[in-house]
């Protein structure tokens, strides 16, 4: 089972960086967001709070994403992932 913390480096680690993405209030309380793919469908399942995953299909790229709420946990600066273009 992964908790928050494993979930989030596992998908640093093994997924791409714009498979990655996180939006919250930026102290550690943010949700994570997965792209849907093989690699995150295996994360989620071994996810110990699965039961809260949700998904939803991105307004920019209109894919589907997990939105796993509070599991985003890389607080330190700076970010490792690079900021999506909203246009």
């Amino acid at each position: 089972m992964l908790g928050c913390r494993e979930l989030c480096e596992a998908a640093i680690e093994q997924m791409k960086p714009e498979e990655i993405d996180h939006h919250g209030n930026g102290n550690g309380l943010d949700d994570l967001y997965l792209k849907v793919t093989p690699t995150s469908k295996q994360l989620i399942e071994q996810y110990e709070f699965k039961n809260n995953v949700s998904t939803f299909v991105d307004a920019i790229d209109h894919v589907l994403w997990y939105d796993v709420p509070f599991a985003w946990c890389y607080v330190e600066e700076p970010d490792p992932l690079p900021k999506r273009s909203k246009t």
